[in-house]
Order: C-alpha cells, then sequence, then structure tokens
C-alpha cells in the first residue's frame, strides 16, 4: 500500500536527521487521509450448527494474514457476519468449505453499498434554507453541522441547555444537550455513535431530542417523559471517528488517537472503560478493531464522557446506542465474579416491555439479554461501567437496526433515519413509564 512503501522508504534511508523521519510520518498521515475502497470486500454470513463451527471461525477472524473483520459478532450457534478483503476472500471460504461451515454470500461488493448509501444521501437531504425544521434529519449529518443544531435548539427552547463535555483527540467539541422541565427530577444519558461507523444512532439520537423538544406542547406522552425525567444526550460519542468515516473511511470503527504501533490508529473505546478492563473481548494488537487502548480510559473521549456522566445527578437510566444486530443489551457485557446484577430481573422486565413496543412501531423484533447469553463477552464497556461504577440502576447498549448484513448492516440508506427514530423513541417512552426509582 501507499502506507507501507513510504515507511519502508523512510525506515531504509541512510539519512537519521529528525526532519527526515518528521517528514516520513507527515507523508504516512496522507496516505492515511486517502478515501478507502471497498472495492471487492464482501460480508459473509456464517451458519454454524456447532460451538466448534463458532470456535473455528474465530480462529480464521483473529488469523491477521485472512484481513477478517466482524461485522456481526458471534452470537451463540447462530449466523454471524464477517467482512474479507478480496485478495483473501476465496482462502476464507476454502476454509470453510473445508471445516464443513455452512455460510451465504450476505454482500459481494461492500463497495456497491457504499456507493448506494451515498446515493441515497444525494437524494434525499435538504439543507437548512430548504427547511429549516427537518433538515438535520434528512441525511446522516456532519459533526460541525449536529454542533450547529444544538446550538440552535438550545437558543430556542428555554428547557434545553447545551454545553461542551470537553474536545476529542484531534480538537473537536463534543457538545452534549440536557432537556429539563424542572429541577429534582431523575435523569436519563443518552450516549450515541461510540463506534464511528455506526452512523444510524446519530439521527437516531437527534430524533428523539427534536421530538422531546418540539411536541412537548402538543403530545401528552412526550409531555409526561420530560415531567418526568431530565434528558442528556451526547450525539456523536466519537467525533474524531465519525468524521473520518465520512473523509477516508466509511468502516472505521475506533478512535483516532496514535497507538504504540505507527502503522495503527485508534482504541476501541467501548473496550476502555473502567469494567474489568481488558479482559475479555479484546485483541491487545494495535491494530485490531478490538483493541482496548494502553490503560482503562486512555482515551480523551471516554474521559469526557466519565466525566460527563459522573456530573449528572440520579441517573436512572443510561443507554450507550451501537448498531447493528437488533438487540437490547443488558449487563454485564463481562463479569467474572458474577453473570447477572441483582436487580437482573428488573432490567430484563422493563427491556422486554421497551422492545414489545418497539416492535408496535415497525415491526422490528429485537433480542434482550447479556453478551454472555447471546455473544461473546466483552470487558471495559461503557454500560458495564455506568451500571458498576456511576450509579446507574438501569443501563443497556441498544444495538440498533437492521438485523443482518443483508439489508446494509452499518451502510443503511437514509431512508431508514426516521424509522429507527420513531422504534427507539416508542422504547424510550416505555422505559420512561416503567422504571422504578
Amino acid at each position: 500500500t501507499y502506507k507501507t512503501l513510504i515507511l519502508t522508504r523512510c525506515f531504509t534511508s541512510d539519512s537519521t536527521t529528525i526532519m527526515l523521519l518528521v517528514l516520513c510520518l507527515a507523508l504516512v498521515a496522507l496516505g492515511q487521509a486517502e478515501h478507502k475502497s471497498y472495492e471487492g470486500y464482501q460480508v459473509i454470513t456464517i451458519n454454524p450448527t456447532t460451538a466448534d463451527d463458532v470456535r473455528d471461525v474465530v480462529s480464521l477472524v483473529a488469523d491477521r494474514a485472512m484481513k477478517a473483520s466482524y461485522w456481526q459478532d458471534p452470537v451463540a450457534v447462530l449466523p454471524f457476519d464477517v467482512m474479507v478483503a478480496p485478495e483473501t476472500a476465496l482462502v476464507f471460504v476454502e476454509a470453510l468449505i473445508y471445516k464443513d461451515i455452512q455460510y451465504t454470500i450476505a454482500v459481494s461488493n461492500v463497495q456497491r453499498f457504499i456507493e448506494r448509501e451515498e446515493a441515497s444521501r444525494a437524494r434525499g437531504a435538504v439543507s437548512q434554507e430548504e427547511d429549516p425544521v427537518n433538515y438535520i434529519l434528512s441525511d446522516y449529518q456532519r459533526h460541525d453541522t449536529i454542533n450547529a443544531w444544538l446550538n440552535d435548539m438550545g437558543s430556542q427552547y428555554a428547557m434545553a441547555n447545551v454545553n461542551s463535555i470537553g474536545s476529542s483527540y484531534e480538537g473537536r467539541d463534543m457538545r452534549a444537550i440536557a432537556i429539563s422541565g424542572g429541577s429534582g427530577r431523575p435523569a436519563i444519558v443518552i450516549d450515541c455513535a461510540l463506534h464511528a461507523r455506526e452512523w444510524i444512532t446519530v439521527p437516531t439520537c437527534i430524533y428523539a431530542i427534536q421530538t422531546l423538544l418540539t411536541q412537548y406542547n402538543s403530545n401528552a406522552d412526550v409531555r409526561a417523559m420530560v415531567d418526568s425525567y431530565d434528558w442528556h444526550f451526547l450525539p456523536v460519542a466519537n467525533p474524531d471517528g465519525y468524521e473520518y468515516t465520512h473523509t477516508s473511511d466509511r468502516m472505521w470503527r475506533k478512535t483516532r488517537s496514535p497507538t504504540n504501533d505507527v502503522l495503527c490508529t485508534g482504541t476501541d473505546a467501548n473496550r476502555n472503560f473502567d469494567a474489568f478492563w481488558g479482559e475479555a473481548g479484546v485483541d491487545f494488537d494495535p491494530c485490531s478493531d478490538v483493541y482496548p487502548g494502553s490503560r482503562a480510559f486512555s482515551e480523551i473521549e471516554t474521559q469526557n464522557i466519565r466525566d460527563w456522566i459522573q456530573s449528572i445527578p440520579s441517573k436512572r437510566l443510561y443507554l450507550n446506542v451501537h448498531s447493528y444486530t437488533q438487540l437490547w443489551l443488558t449487563p454485564w457485557g463481562y463479569n467474572p465474579n458474577e453473570r447477572y446484577p441483582a436487580d437482573y430481573a428488573e432490567l430484563e422486565r422493563v427491556a422486554t416491555l421497551a422492545m414489545a413496543g418497539l416492535r408496535s412501531v415497525n415491526g422490528r423484533e429485537f433480542i434482550v439479554g447479556t453478551p454472555p447469553d447471546i455473544l461473546y463477552p466483552a470487558s471495559g464497556g461503557a454500560y458495564d461501567w455506568a451500571k458498576a461504577s456511576a450509579g446507574v440502576k438501569y443501563s443497556y447498549a441498544p444495538e440498533l437496526r437492521p438485523a443482518s448484513a443483508i439489508e446494509g448492516g452499518f451502510i443503511l440508506d437514509t431512508t431508514h433515519i426516521m424509522p429507527s427514530g420513531r422504534e427507539v423513541f416508542e422504547a424510550l417512552r416505555i422505559h420512561a413509564e416503567e422504571m422504578r426509582a
């Protein structure tokens, strides 16, 4: 690749001047800034029939030479999705055939899905001038646009207060909004896009903000939600990574901070919280998508989120929103001391009712459960930390639509924005109605 070629020339050069090294690293950064193409990349749906099938595929994906990564993590002995580079796809499939593991090609060319998403954005997006109210939900907006919209909401609505919770590694302002109809109420805290490529989470977060503000005076359910709780939202929890998905690599997941490997950038922010950090579901190779960082809260973004959450009094509910697979994950993502929190039955009760409400909107089925029950365990997650260390009784990690890669996985056209917003808002309404002190 361009980056590898530059590094080879840099480190085989006879010159040892600092200036040359700086120039080489700058050229590496330039190579990283090229927009990555996913031409020929395939997403393969694994259809395991035994736990051994799952373990065999996990071993294949762990082999860096395979150039494979999960789109959908293994879920018990159920289908899951793996993206494979074009130069290794044949070898990967041959390994599946050799092991007699069933599979289907869900996406034959990831780049075509990206182009379809871009075309839907071009068709559907409207400017603020064309529609000052609804433009924000017509597209997957950029971070600066979202911050400007939040500022507008803070100016237009007396019940809204917008503030910065800090800056990202690259200096982007992480702005949050609080919606409150009075004092002394318990709080609901929601953040989105901690994983950069999960675009559908951002407008889903924005839909909830907009609905709470614009329908307070006209919708009795909305009024009850605001009168009962203070609402706190962080629409883009990983702004550097999110911007990078717009400018350079649509499938980027991590933050954008440097690591101890000059070839690899970023940490999985949802493995970086101080909740049995580094013990399960991680890979300490800095090139891995699940690299947990050098220590708990090594990332400025997770530090900012930690401090923001801790600053909010009387927290009742926390949602760390992701996509995809249509799950509503309950704690614990990983806890070697207990499989479930003591109040798990109550968390499951409320989530199950919320998912029934969600299903009533668009017919989407979401599964409720803990990651060790339906996924592989993963430590260092934000929602585990919120439950264990931040005093939040009801803590969840929703995985939004779609259910599978066949529908697009992370790459959804903009026609999904409003349906996702509506169904998740109904789940929020039921959470607010059903939670107990």
